[in-house]
């Protein structure tokens, strides 16, 4: 409600003229802590609906935030980092604060309570060229994150940021970076496990390390070839039969087996044909794990490898074959809970599949058998009150348009994970 009143008056007055008047009320704030957050809040919310470049102010108010003393309280050096996150766009544009605002949000690392606000700025800040400067102290951020279990948001902001730096580092220093920070999460996750393989409880840190492992390949903008060497290959070769052996484990949990499904499918997608050397024996593994657990989120999985290789000639039968095991599963599952709303995430998991198949296969979908069974899965998902489902099951049916219309099916933008 702040923020829309702040707005409301920004154009009622002006936002330069509003900017002004707030720096001046900032500048005669003397040491009261509270009216200074104030005005920065304020300064916060109009510059992120402004642009800065007019305010000739901005760079002294950007001097009082970078010399802030040790002492400074946390409030006020919080509304300070709100601040520097509405003005990223400013900072990418003058380098010479960019880099005094990246170590300041660096120092706010040293409080504890900051922590959180400060992860946020550090994603802002990190996809210019010059945070490539800071790579070593964000660095020593994360092993720090790692090392006293941070909460699992600011793990992930900070993977983030490491990752979008990294990207503009040498080459030659990828891959010993990645296998190090990442073998730091694997060793936490193996540690869990053999406690969950002694006594049949897997300890909810698990899906916190398999998360921070899903954000490390999802955040990785490679363009790596089959015949190039992959920064990831080393560490995805040690990870891979882990994860299935997790979903052993985790047979009888979702949530950790959805956790490590995300953790195999951003896996896939980050290495691309580097990971052929996966692909059979995670197949093997969906069509097992799915006939113990019907867990939609092997689903997903297979249809993310139908999506990836589906146009492989060496991986096309097996990737057919999985199809057709795992749609009569799917659909007994679904009539057992009578299409409820509680099917949604088994809804969705499937016309993902179908999708993804559909456009690798189209023939496929000459056979009347499972005609007659998607026409009753969309009629059913027509009924139930799930955006998702509805979203994934509008995808397949156009797709199928296209396909009558067109003699080919048409492939929407839908290759997120």
């Amino acid at each position: 409600m702040a923020r829309e009143s702040i707005r409301d008056v920004t154009f009622i007055i002006g936002s330069l003229t509003l900017l002004k008047k707030i720096y001046k009320r900032l500048t005669n704030c003397g040491d009261d802590w509270r009216k200074m957050e104030a005005c920065f809040y304020v300064l916060s919310s109009v510059s992120s609906i402004s642009p800065l470049e007019h305010f000739e102010e901005i760079r002294e108010v950007f001097n009082s935030i970078t010399t802030m003393p040790p002492e400074t309280h946390p409030c006020l050096v919080r509304a300070a980092l709100d601040f520097v996150i509405c003005s990223y766009t400013w900072l990418h544009c003058n380098p010479d604060y960019f880099d005094a605002a990246f170590i300041f949000v660096l120092t706010c690392f040293n409080n504890q309570k900051l922590h959180n606000q400060a992860s946020k700025a550090l994603m802002c800040l990190s996809d210019q060229n010059r945070a490539v400067l800071f790579l070593d102290d964000l660095i020593n951020i994360l092993k720090d994150a790692f090392q006293n279990e941070a909460p699992p948001k600011i793990v992930s902001r900070l993977i983030e940021a490491f990752m979008n730096v990294l990207m503009e580092s040498p080459t030659n220093r990828l891959e010993s970076i990645l296998t190090e920070l990442m073998s730091d999460q694997i060793k936490r996750l193996a540690e869990v496990m053999r406690v969950a393989s002694a006594d049949n409880y897997i300890p909810r840190q698990a899906a916190n390390y398999l998360d921070s492992i899903s954000v490390f390949f999802r955040s990785a903008k490679f363009e790596a070839h089959s015949d190039s060497h992959h920064p990831f290959l080393p560490v995805a070769t040690e990870l891979c039969p882990f994860l299935l052996q997790i979903c052993d484990v985790a047979v009888a949990d979702y949530s950790i087996t959805e956790h490590c499904c995300r953790a195999l499918r951003y896996l896939f997608r980050c290495l691309g044909r580097n990971a052929l050397v996966f692909l059979e024996p995670v197949i093997i593994k969906i069509y097992t794990m799915y006939q113990k657990t019907g867990f939609s989120c092997y689903m997903y999985l297979a249809s993310v490898l139908t999506d990836q290789f589906g146009e492989n000639p060496e991986f096309r039968s097996g990737l057919q074959q999985l199809f057709n095991s795992l749609i009569p599963i799917s659909f007994q599952e679904l009539c057992k809970k009578n299409f409820s709303e509680e099917c949604y995430d088994t809804l969705d998991d499937l016309f993902r599949l179908a999708y993804r198949y559909f456009t690798s296969f189209p023939d496929a979908f000459a056979s009347v058998d499972l005609q007659d069974v998607m026409i009753k899965v969309i009629v059913a998902t027509s009924n139930i009150n799930s955006d998702f489902s509805f979203r994934s099951m509008c995808v397949f049916v156009r797709a199928l348009f296209e396909f009558v219309s067109d003699g080919r099916p048409a492939k929407v933008n839908n290759s997120s994970v």
